[in-house]
């Protein structure tokens, strides 16, 4: 498998361009060594909740893995528009926490 293909594992399907932060969030979720099985199956539930909601699958994925954050996306792929639009909004803010808390944890104030 060549590195492209491995790189473009971790945007689950999408031709989106990842941050640093979220590609690094991704491999350590275990999303950017996706089996080809495991790949077809992340990329088929992203287009579908693309096609349905009209924005990409938003989830805080630092601490989890591969199988929580696809049990995730099967569930919220049945929320209605209301409620993912509630659920992605409240996973932006976890991603902000997170990043924000690695800032503060790496700055030294001496």
């Amino acid at each position: 498998m060549g590195t492209s293909k491995r790189a473009s594992r971790s945007r689950l399907g999408t031709r989106i361009q990842l941050t640093k932060d979220s590609n690094k969030e991704q491999i350590n979720a275990g999303l950017s060594g996706l089996s080809e099985e495991e790949y077809i199956e992340f990329s088929s539930l992203n287009k579908k909740y693309i096609e349905k909601f009209g924005f990409p699958f938003i989830m805080a994925v630092k601490g989890k893995d591969k199988e929580t954050i696809k049990a995730c996306m099967k569930e919220r792929i049945n929320f209605s528009y209301e409620e993912e639009i509630e659920a992605a909004l409240i996973h932006v803010y976890k991603i902000a926490k997170f990043r924000l808390d690695d800032l503060i944890s790496t700055y030294d104030v001496n």
